[in-house]
């Protein structure tokens, strides 16, 4: 037995006594014993059957033992290590795992204890993932006579996020996601972790990408795409982010062709117009006026193809004004007025007679008190009047629709 202190490893080897073999069985030939006989006897010796083999064997041999000789006191050793990709700034990232391995020459090594971050202590076994940010992780382990390693630790970074990136457009908005002049685009990028290290974009497809320093402006009409990402301190790179804007601060243009002023119209007309816009299709309204002041539709926002049959005989014969405006997607307006023309389909306009109910004509009133008389009918009120409006048309086809009230050419009400 050695007395070196260390770890031996020893083999017991068996051999069947020969004499006492054969003294049991004189005739290894005779017998249902006989194959057994031969198997111990005999290394050269071998059966086959069905495919099977059976040799002969005279030296038989244990499994390998593992014994410590000696007194161990000395602890046992532990070593970490890190199991992932290695970033930038001594961050690591992607999926990251800590693994521990340990040795002892004597007795072994009996368990390794782990803490991470001041969390407790816990019994290792396999390796562990880690929450992201400072990891610091203090290890030791203990062998089976009981020695204890002092306590190791290490500390490193651990980053597994990419950074986030969001797009902001300022501008004036117009319809169906236009913007009707320069746009603004302001990048913000965030990471929680090792923090943002450099945004990057560029804009409808450029090869070169620019550093993003802070907002820009972007004037030129038409369709853009802007493309951005972000990458921390740790070397996560963000998937590129796609966003789309439009820009239309042109207006469009338009003609009146159709009437333009002077004419006499009757039953149905076509409204002529030229109109166009460069970089979208138009919608189009028709308004009529009497005085130019106010506006009544004919019709609103509806596809632009250049002209518009207009029936006049729901008009009273007058004067009137017509105004074509057309739209483009963006919002962008432009209008076209005609000159004064006349609608003549015998109806004549509505007969109006007013009549002051309250006060009576010649006197001074407050708030319905009558305080002083007034030559003739000139009347002073303060407060409410009462008056009654009687209106009234000669015609089968139009009918009084509302009477409007207007003070010093103010609309008051409409009933």
């Amino acid at each position: 037995m050695p007395t070196t202190p260390g770890i031996y490893y020893f083999v017991v080897r068996a051999k069947v006594d020969q004499d006492t073999l054969n003294q049991n069985n004189p005739d290894p030939d005779a017998g249902p014993q006989s194959l057994w006989v031969k198997m111990r006897t005999d290394d050269s010796w071998s059966i086959s059957n069905n495919g099977n083999t059976l040799e002969g064997q005279t030296n038989w041999y244990s499994m390998v033992f593992t014994i410590p000789v000696g007194e161990d006191d000395v602890p046992p050793s532990t070593s970490l290590t890190v199991d992932g990709t290695v970033g930038n700034d001594g961050w690591y990232t992607g999926f990251t795992v800590v693994r521990l391995s340990a040795s002892d020459d004597l007795s072994g090594v009996n368990y390794t204890m782990y803490n991470v971050n001041g969390e407790g202590w816990q019994v290792y076994s396999d390796p562990f993932p880690v929450d992201e940010g400072v990891v610091n992780v203090e290890y030791y382990s203990v062998d089976f006579a009981g020695n204890v390693e002092d306590v190791n630790s290490f500390t490193f970074k651990y980053d597994g996020s990419d950074p986030v990136t969001s797009c902001v457009l300022e501008g004036d908005m117009g319809l169906s996601g236009w913007y009707r002049g320069d746009v603004t685009v302001s990048l913000t990028a965030s990471d929680v972790v090792s923090g943002v290290d450099v945004t990057w974009y560029r804009l409808d497809g450029e090869d070169e990408w620019h550093h993003y320093t802070g907002s820009f402006v972007v004037s030129d009409e038409g369709h853009h795409v802007l493309e951005f990402y972000s990458v921390d301190v740790a070397g996560n790179r963000e998937d590129t982010s796609t966003r789309g804007f439009y820009i239309d601060n042109s207006l469009p243009s338009v003609s009146l062709l159709y009437p333009l002023g002077g004419e006499t119209l009757s039953g149905t007309v076509v409204v002529r117009w030229n109109s166009s816009d460069v970089l979208s299709d138009t919608l189009v309204s028709l308004d009529w006026s009497i005085d130019g002041l106010v506006w009544y539709p004919l019709v609103s926002d509806v596809v632009d193809n250049g002209s518009f049959s207009w029936d006049t005989t729901g008009l009273f014969d007058g004067n009137y004004s017509l105004r074509v405006t057309v739209s483009d997607f963006a919002g962008n307006s432009a209008s076209d007025v005609s000159d004064v023309f006349s609608v003549s389909n015998g109806v004549s306009p509505p007969a109006v007679d007013v009549v002051f109910v309250k006060p009576e004509p010649g006197g001074l009133y407050l708030f319905g008190n009558r305080f002083l008389s007034l030559p003739g009918s000139l009347t002073v009120a303060v407060g409410d009047l009462d008056v009654q409006v009687d209106a009234s048309v000669e015609s089968s086809v139009v009918y009084v629709d509302h009477v409007e009230f207007y003070l010093d050419g103010v609309l008051q009400s409409t009933v």
